[in-house]
């Protein structure tokens, strides 16, 4: 295979990753309005420790400490984002 080839298959997963991260994304409104109305933080370490630990068992060893890492910027990134939806909803009221 070419440079080029594994460059378009590489290309093809990125599209995937951004519409599966849109997605996610997506859920992550949902979950912060839930939050929001039970009162409850949008941090939840012990989840996303959890969490992280099942998407690493899922990856060869190699690649461990990098979904690792991933993973912990996607959380970072949710939870940055609850936050923003709930100041929003602060200043709309």
């Amino acid at each position: 295979m070419t440079l080029d080839e594994y460059r378009a298959q590489l290309a093809e997963k990125d599209q995937e990753l951004a519409l599966l991260w849109q997605e996610r994304m997506d859920l992550v409104v949902k979950i912060a309005r839930l939050k929001e109305q039970s009162e409850l933080p949008v941090l939840d370490r012990g989840l996303e420790e959890q969490k992280i630990k099942a998407v690493s068992a899922l990856v060869r060893d190699e690649y461990r400490p990098y979904i690792e890492e991933l993973f912990e910027k996607l959380f970072d990134l949710s939870r940055a984002y609850q936050q923003a939806l709930r100041e929003s909803d602060v200043k709309r009221r």
